[in-house]
């Protein structure tokens, strides 16, 4: 009679323990914890001027760092009711954002001006909300070129006072009733700001191209790098004025 010899290889031991090792039930996924720190700014103020802009810029509240005039976060500041607080809050601001700002931006979010700026404190807690009570705040387009320009680059400085510089004041208060409309003192036959009408405004002449009858040159103000675009800033407060 012929045997016939059946040669199954029979697991052995420890390969059985890790099969039944491997279906032992439900394995858990690994867990990750994000342990990123950001800052908030909560912003308290009275906001006028929002419907003041186009498409191409807008009023935001937004965070800088040292490096760059694009924004590493931002919030459009939107219309609100008249003479109404508003709280604007931005979260998830990155710490390397030094500086939080009302600021004018392009559909880009590169910065064009800046109507107010808060330092961040060196040692800021993330877990602590910067709450900033800033009152009224214009941010139309006067209100920007007012704080930007007339303010930000110091021209009240020279331009204050009873017999201020070319008998012009640029003091908060005083700037736009003592350009828009009026005769220059220095070229009477022109006028500062001609509602409207930036080519042919006196002011912007001086800034842009300079004029024999000033004889302090404005111009480096603007053609320093990061300052031309406050030139069309000018430009375009002047053109969108009403008469």
């Amino acid at each position: 009679m012929t045997s016939f010899c059946l040669n199954f290889k029979i697991p052995s031991i420890a390969l059985l323990l890790a099969l039944a090792a491997c279906d032992d039930g439900h394995v858990d996924d690994p867990v990750f914890v994000d342990d990123t720190k950001f800052y908030t700014v909560r912003v308290v103020a009275s906001l006028s001027g929002q419907d003041d802009w186009d498409d191409s810029f807008a009023p935001v509240l937004a965070g800088y760092d040292d490096e760059s005039e694009y924004s590493l976060i931002q919030k459009n500041l939107l219309r609100s009711a008249p003479g109404q607080a508003d709280t604007i809050t931005l979260n998830r601001i990155p710490t390397s954002v030094t500086s939080v700002q009302i600021a004018v931006a392009n559909v880009l979010r590169q910065r064009q001006a800046t109507i107010f700026a808060y330092e961040i404190p060196e040692g800021q807690d993330p877990d602590e909300v910067m709450t900033l009570e800033l009152g009224s705040v214009d941010v139309s387009r006067f209100g920007a070129v007012n704080a930007a320009v007339f303010q930000g680059l110091s021209c009240f400085r020279c331009h204050q006072g009873d017999a201020p510089p070319a008998g012009l004041a640029l003091t908060p208060d005083e700037a736009y009733s003592r350009l828009v409309g009026e005769p220059s003192a220095k070229s009477p036959s022109q006028v500062l700001v001609v509602p409207g009408d930036a080519d042919n405004s006196f002011l912007v002449k001086v800034l842009s191209e300079g004029d024999d009858n000033v004889h302090y040159d404005h111009r480096p103000f603007f053609v320093e790098q990061g300052r031309q675009q406050l030139l069309e800033l000018i430009k375009a407060w002047v053109d969108n004025i009403e008469e």
